[in-house]
């Protein structure tokens, strides 16, 4: 009995090592597993850090900044037979970096293209160069009848309005296109030919926007997002 009682003794012993050793066993490859996993994330988190030098930038601000300004460079098959424009490439850039967020704000809300609106100011402006705009920030040349509010200031035989800032013009503007056009979205060409039926554009203005925004590739701007 007594041997038989060591025996049994013995086998408990080892079959209580034997589940000691599987549990250690289940433990290392529990912790070789979590190793892997915790490697293998660190490789996933570090790699994007990479990409982290890639900026972003809006559109409007990016498109029309140096060097890269190359929807304002001139056609040049256009510019072989451009009729004679009161700016140049230059200033053109110039202006249309300062308005072109502006232009498309205006768009947004009031439906009139940036496009069309940019030509128009250049053409009337001069590029912003034109001297009763430094006295009135009036981009688009928009006369002061009797029935205008404002101030005004005296060109010649004109009388311009007068607005305490450019983007005050550019709103003027929208809201006079409001008057006349649809809410629904509209062309260049459909607005240009809206604003001629309305005696808001001559046909030898209509002709010129139509190709200032051809030559300088204005339409880029309409398909830009804010």
């Amino acid at each position: 009995m007594r041997i038989k009682h060591i025996i049994n003794r013995s086998l408990a012993i080892v079959s209580a090592n034997q589940k000691w050793f599987a549990g250690v066993f289940i433990l290392l490859g529990f912790l070789s597993v979590l190793h892997q996993s915790q490697w293998s994330v660190e490789v996933k988190i570090a790699a994007p850090t990479r990409s982290k030098e890639k900026v972003h930038n809006n559109p409007l601000k990016s498109a029309y900044t140096q060097p890269a300004i190359a929807t304002l460079l001139p056609d040049a098959e256009l510019a072989k037979h451009q009729p004679k424009l009161p700016f140049d490439s230059s200033q053109v850039a110039e202006f249309v970096k300062r308005f072109a967020k502006v232009a498309k704000t205006e768009q947004e809300k009031f439906g009139l293209p940036a496009s069309v609106s940019l030509a128009i100011s250049l053409l009337r402006s001069q590029a912003g160069t034109n001297g009763f705009v430094n006295s009135s920030n009036n981009l688009f040349g928009l006369e002061a009848d009797a029935q205008w509010p404002g101030a005004h200031i005296d060109q010649g035989e004109r009388r311009l309005r007068k607005y305490n800032s450019a983007w005050a013009s550019w709103r003027d503007y929208s809201l006079t296109w409001q008057q006349q056009a649809p809410t629904l979205p509209i062309t260049p060409t459909q607005a240009i030919a809206l604003l001629e039926r309305q005696d808001m554009l001559s046909k030898k203005e209509s002709k010129l926007i139509r190709f200032v925004i051809q030559l300088y590739q204005l339409e880029e701007i309409d398909k830009l997002k804010l």
